[in-house]
Order: structure tokens, then sequence, then C-alpha cells
């Protein structure tokens, strides 16, 4: 938790630092998400829908802070259902190319809740824990309004007692204001 509140100062003393100087490409923005989440554990994997919400602001057209909430998927059988959700905050750096192309990089720490759940046997174990996430991405700005984005993100996620990786794999469309 400790970590999660250095990172929300220190973004919050950013933000006031710039916010005064605007730049061309900055700006709140909205981006919704749509895909696949792979939980590793074990050597064994299961894949189910993700989808995130993301709200940020550019400083420029280089850098800006994100915030997220979202579903990282459910995975049921015989059962039993294992689901997990993550809200972050973290820093986007993009570069944009010619001809409305660009990359992107994300960070940042989040907290992610998992929760398993066994109805033959009456159990349901709730798990949460702060810890780091990081995203590579690309996107196409259709125009100064609207992008199209693809994005790959990998975490860690509290499960059991243990840590397991998730790795997320999305598209969507980003909405600028």
């Amino acid at each position: 938790m400790r970590k999660f509140n250095v990172l929300v100062l220190a973004l919050a003393m950013a933000g006031a630092c710039t916010a005064a100087s605007a730049a061309e490409g900055s700006g709140v923005y909205v981006r919704g998400e749509v895909g696949n989440s792979t939980l590793y554990v074990d050597g064994d994997s299961a894949v189910d829908t993700a989808m995130n919400g993301w709200l940020g602001y550019s400083f420029n057209s280089l850098i800006g802070v994100e915030a997220h909430y979202g579903s990282l998927g459910k995975d049921s059988g015989d059962g039993a259902s294992v689901e997990m959700n993550a809200t972050g905050l973290g820093l986007r750096l993009k570069h944009e190319f010619a001809g409305g192309y660009y990359i992107a990089g994300r960070a940042g720490m989040e907290r992610i809740e998992s929760e398993f759940t066994d109805a033959g046997f009456g159990i349901q174990v709730r798990d949460e824990d702060q810890n780091p996430y990081a995203g590579l991405g690309m996107g196409f700005n259709v125009n100064k309004s609207f992008a199209v984005t693809g994005y790959w993100d990998t975490r860690e996620v509290p499960f059991f007692g243990d840590t397991q990786r998730v790795d997320t794999l999305t598209i969507g469309g980003e909405f600028r204001f």
C-alpha cells in the first residue's frame, strides 16, 4: 500500500507542476479496451475475456498519467470459479510517427482483487495485493479526437497466497477531449 501511495503523490505533484504548461497533444482522454487475459499457474494457463476502462490526461504528446479499472477475466469449471479485477494508476509514454501511427508504453501500480469460489464446498476466498504492471502498445490516430489502439500488459496477481502472472492482450478505442 505504501508504494501505491508514494506513486499517487508523485503523479499528483507532476500533474500540478505541468498542468499550467498545456502543450500540443495535451488534454483528457478516455479509452475502452477488450481482449483476452491469460493466467499462468504452475505451467498451465487459462484464458478469458478482459475488459478495461482508462481515464487519462496527456501533459503533451509524449507523457501522460492514467487511471484504470477492469476485469482481468473469470475462469470456472466443476462448480468452482476464479475472478480477477484490477484498479490502478500509472504513466504512459507515447511517440507519434508520421501518418498517424504511434507506439506507447505504460507502467504503474495497481490493486488486484482475486476471488475463488467453490459452490460444492461452500468456500469463498478473497485475496488482494498491490503490484506493478507494465505494457506496450500501438495505435492509429483516425483523427484528432479518436484513435484505435492495441496493448499488451503483464502483471503479477495474488493467487492462493502466491503470485502468478497474467498477460492481457486488448484492442480499444481512445476518445480525446
